[in-house]
């Protein structure tokens, strides 16, 4: 079994992001429901709600599409993400990374299921899993989960200030190491197929 991406790296990612950004809610606003088009597929990321704040209710996962944020995924919400139709990879950060290698298809609505776990050491890391179209949680999960999406103006700006320094730029360097990891296959992911959308 391949191990996974550097606990302290992504550790350190996850962290540095939060404390450059504030990882405030104003960065994420509500939104409406988004229909896959013939341009681009539907990604879900579903976090329903935990029922204990001491396995990782209160810790924002952020997601990414190789180098494009998608947003902080909160408990008891789901990003949606609109998605050229072709090979990607998803990131959620946590005290941990979590990865999905994706190959989408236009025209249809994809479900990733982000769940905390409880590690040994006490910290709260992040666990990713395709849901298949037929899942009958899936329904269930929607009508549970407020919807929100990237503040993307306020995103840039801040994303841009913060570039500038050297923290900064280290953070990238680990965000592009844990990319290549999975582009070689030398960490464990979940894989989505085209198959998987409804």
């Amino acid at each position: 079994m391949k191990i996974g991406i550097p606990v302290l790296h992504a550790m350190a990612l996850a962290l540095a992001i939060t404390v450059l950004l504030g990882c405030s809610s104003p960065m994420m606003r509500p939104a409406g429901a988004i229909n896959a088009s013939q341009d681009y597929a539907v990604i879900n990321f579903m976090r329903p709600s935990t029922i204990a704040w001491m396995v990782g209710g209160g810790i924002k996962f952020n997601l990414w599409d190789r180098d494009e944020f998608i947003g902080f995924l909160e408990a008891g919400k789901c990003v949606q993400y609109k998605a050229a139709p072709g090979d990607h990879i998803f990131l959620a950060l946590a005290f941990n990374s979590a990865a999905v290698k994706a190959n989408i298809q236009s025209g249809k609505t994809y479900y990733v299921l982000a769940s905390p776990r409880l590690t040994p050491m006490g910290v709260s890391d992040v666990a990713l899993e395709v849901l298949k179209p037929n899942d009958k949680r899936i329904d269930e999960m929607l009508q549970s989960l407020k919807l929100s999406t990237l503040n993307k103006e306020r995103w840039d700006a801040d994303w841009k200030k913060s570039m500038g320094d050297p923290a900064s730029q280290k953070i990238w360097e680990l965000h592009q190491s844990m990319v290549r990891a999975v582009q070689n296959e030398s960490v464990e992911f979940s894989v989505m197929n085209p198959q998987d959308g409804r």
